[in-house]
């Protein structure tokens, strides 16, 4: 419970701490139970936890390709991961557009070096190479 007040968690992600912190004595079965009745009163949902995940890492710059990294490592499955990036409804194309704002200003790059080092910027956040050419391709956003 403690675990689950601080934050949401996905259920892989909680198992792997309880396997980790808790006393030898208990049993996977015990883990088990412990995580059905998290589901049973709605503490513990991984689709709930993957479009909070989503809004929360896209709010802070980051692209579809980091935030699934990041979830396929907490534990969740292709399914519930694509199921809310279908639900989450943001513009990864606009918000490439405001990260490279934000970062490298208004003026596109003059030459290829400034241009790829904004590229590697953008790919390290997560964002596809179609957002990142729609960004030099439509730059007068």
């Amino acid at each position: 419970m403690r675990l689950l007040a601080v934050r949401d968690h996905s259920e892989g992600e909680l198992r792997r701490k309880l396997t980790a912190r808790i006393d030898p004595a208990f049993d996977a079965a015990d883990i088990d139970a412990a995580l059905a009745y998290c589901h049973e009163h709605g503490w513990l949902d991984d689709a709930r936890f993957a479009l909070r995940y989503i809004h929360g890492r896209s709010r802070k710059g980051y692209g579809t390709q980091r935030i699934v990294a990041e979830l396929r490592q907490k534990g969740l499955s292709r399914s519930v991961i694509s199921s809310a990036l279908l639900e989450c409804e943001i513009d990864w194309f606009a918000l490439a557009q405001q990260v490279a704002t934000r970062k490298f200003g208004d003026v596109p790059p003059i030459d290829w070096k400034e241009k790829a080092k904004q590229q590697r910027y953008l790919l390290t956040r997560g964002f596809s190479h179609d957002e990142i050419q729609d960004i030099y391709t439509n730059f007068s956003h």
